[in-house]
């Protein structure tokens, strides 16, 4: 429970100013330490009267790490927000806020939330971005591109080869002529025998 500071009645409670009876009162509503010296501030501001005992308390009251009276009300609320203008620390004064009783304003709840969600979003990004530049693709293998017109016909190695075989056949035929079948008019080379020739 919290307590509007600004809207305090300095005059329902003893005195027309803040003093022992108001911090009963404001006590017994859930008021914290830290929030008696926003009424003693408020006081202050009005210029009323503050007991001695009631400033006694609101100097010992603990400091907090924003002056949650410096913007708008007494607690916490977008125009805290706005004078931050920082997640991590908004986040950080809207908790001991609420561990002081402090009230947070409509509208913080929600600006965290959207806040937390762009950030996540960036950080996501961020990390996507690194993944891609630290990957890098496999390289294709290299093909080596034919002519498109020779496809189906022999490469340079088989008309080489049939080159090559058409050769050594065509040798080998020229020596089985020439060792079995050439003669002359004198005699046969195979045999080394001379023919008869009869005179017409």
């Amino acid at each position: 429970m919290t307590i509007d500071v600004m809207g305090w009645d300095f005059a329902k409670w003893g005195g027309d100013g803040f003093g022992t009876k108001d911090m009963e009162a404001a006590e017994g509503l859930g008021a914290s330490h830290y929030q008696m010296a926003q009424l003693a501030e408020e006081a202050r501001r009005r210029g009323l009267n503050i007991g001695s005992d009631a400033q006694a308390v609101a100097n010992s009251a603990p400091s907090g790490p924003w002056n949650y009276g410096a913007v708008g009300n007494y607690g916490f609320g977008m125009k805290d927000v706005h004078a931050v203008n920082d997640l991590d620390r908004v986040k950080e004064y809207v908790n001991w806020g609420r561990q002081n009783n402090l009230g947070v304003g409509m509208g913080v709840r929600e600006w965290v939330t959207e806040k937390e969600m762009e950030r996540d979003d960036a950080k996501m990004r961020n990390q996507m971005a690194a993944w891609q530049s630290a990957f890098q693709a496999p390289k294709a293998p290299e093909f080596v591109r034919g002519d498109p017109s020779q496809v189906g016909r022999p490469g340079d190695l088989s008309r080489q080869a049939g080159r090559r075989y058409a050769t050594k056949r065509g040798l080998k035929s020229m020596k089985r002529k020439t060792s079995s079948s050439y003669s002359n008019t004198m005699g046969s080379v195979g045999t080394g025998k001379s023919l008869n020739i009869k005179p017409s």
